[in-house]
């Protein structure tokens, strides 16, 4: 069962998952308002309903990656978004049989982003409503569910996502991209963290992990790198500053996963060789 269907991540992890494991049986989640006819649609805030899904369905791994993504928004909407920022973990939590694995994404945005290069064992202490309630949910599962892997992430980029997509459609013509300079984070290639979702579905154990780009950059950096890999001239990324934007983008959110990495024995990719990948180049 995946929540958050529709979604970006969803989307390539439904597409993953086919091709790794065509003989399982797949329960794309979506909300009542995503597109998509082959979509289970209900909304994760009905408690009733989620219940009913989960007893009807008995999945044997959960991937929970529905949420209110808009850091704004939930900033000024805690409320609204609480059902299904924080009480659907819940409600996940208690509803799944006990020999099913629930695979949590999580956020960088846990920290409060003030000096970057967090590792798995940083206390997390967050500095936006999305961040607490990501981070309410983490312990939340570890307190409650018996089989859980729950993997922090941050700026995940690939064909559908919002920022590498906004750049791109930027670039197009004779247009021009203007980017943050004064925000740091760690770019993570869509096809890294599909790869440990699959890796991670029979765990033994249960755990936390950082899956992020091995390179710190900031957004001005990323959108030159995209420019470059399309042949277009760097000058057309004009910078800006996010301290004028009024946006809650913290100054360093970048992940550090080290330890992720040798646990796991994987290699993440850095953007500069992520974005020919994602480009087809």
């Amino acid at each position: 069962m995946i929540t958050g269907s529709a979604g970006f991540i969803g989307q390539h992890l439904r597409e993953a998952l086919a091709q790794a494991n065509p003989d399982d049986e797949l329960v794309p989640v979506g909300s009542p308002r995503s597109a998509g006819e082959d979509l289970i649609k209900i909304d994760l805030g009905d408690k009733a309903a989620v219940e009913r899904l989960i007893q009807e369905r008995r999945p044997t791994h959960i991937v929970h990656l529905a949420g209110n993504k808009n850091l704004g928004y939930c900033e000024r909407n805690a409320d609204e978004v609480r059902p299904i920022n924080l009480e659907s973990t819940q409600t996940i939590c208690e509803a799944m049989p006990a020999d099913c694995r629930l695979v949590f994404l999580s956020s960088d945005y846990v920290f409060d982003g003030e000096r970057g290069n967090y590792a798995e064992t940083d206390e997390p202490a967050p500095g936006t409503v999305y961040g607490s309630m990501k981070y309410e949910s983490e312990r939340m599962i570890q307190k409650s569910c018996e089989r859980y892997t729950i993997i922090r992430t941050g700026g995940v980029y690939g064909v559908g996502g919002r920022f590498f997509d906004w750049i791109l459609d930027s670039l197009k013509g004779d247009g021009r991209v203007e980017a943050f300079v004064d925000t740091r984070f760690t770019p993570t290639y869509i096809g890294d963290l599909l790869r440990v979702i699959l890796s991670v579905l029979d765990a033994d154990d249960n755990a936390l992990y950082h899956v992020a780009g091995p390179v710190s950059v900031s957004r001005y950096e990323m959108a030159c790198a995209v420019a470059r890999t399309l042949g277009e001239d760097e000058s057309r990324v004009d910078k800006s500053s996010v301290a004028d934007s009024g946006m809650l983008i913290p100054a360093d959110n970048s992940l550090n996963s080290d330890w992720t990495r040798k646990r796991l024995g994987e290699t993440f990719t850095g953007v500069v060789e992520g974005i020919p990948l994602v480009l087809g180049n």
